[in-house]
């Protein structure tokens, strides 16, 4: 049994909504889809939901993709955010990614959508497991009579302190 997957999906069609929905079952995802279009709905959306993914159209009616993302990656860091969109250009796909996207996928090609989502759900789980064990490598020097005359001690706090924060929403 897989486990439930969080999705919000920001999407001003109904019917693509849909269909993504229909190719991550296809593909044994078990999701829970909430669609939004507006930014209110988008923020709403984030806290209510507390999605384990985001995707979302590049270009709305009266919101866009790269706004969405720039609000999750600051209320929700490390949670995959895939563009699901028409054809775009390739400064567009570039600032997308520099901008914090994990990925994207044009609509024509929406059967690379399920792999796209492994493998970030995957690099996701990899980087929480990162932060834990920098996490406890902070702790133990903050707490290590040796290491305390070698590393200030505001140091060591401070780096447990941001690590601690990197995996939860705020």
């Amino acid at each position: 049994m897989t486990k439930l997957l969080r999705i919000l999906h920001l999407e001003d069609s109904p019917a693509d909504a849909e269909l993504v929905e229909h190719v991550l079952c296809k593909a044994g995802f078990d999701v829970t889809l909430l669609r939004v279009e507006s930014h209110t709905d988008f923020v709403a959306g984030l806290e209510s939901l507390q999605p384990d993914i985001i995707l979302a159209d590049y270009s709305l009616p009266t919101f866009d993709g790269m706004q969405a993302l720039a609000i999750a990656r600051e209320k929700y860091p490390l949670t995959p955010f895939i563009f699901v969109t028409g054809m775009m250009g390739e400064e567009a796909s570039i600032q997308m990614l520099k901008n914090g996207a994990s990925d994207y996928i044009i609509k024509d090609r929406l059967m690379r959508l399920p792999n796209a989502i492994r493998q970030v759900l995957e690099k996701q789980k990899e980087i929480a497991r990162r932060i834990s064990q920098s996490k406890t490598f902070w702790l133990q020097k903050r707490n290590s009579a040796p290491y305390s005359s070698h590393l200030p001690m505001r140091f060591c706090y401070r780096m447990t302190m941001v690590l601690s924060t990197a995996t939860r929403p705020r």
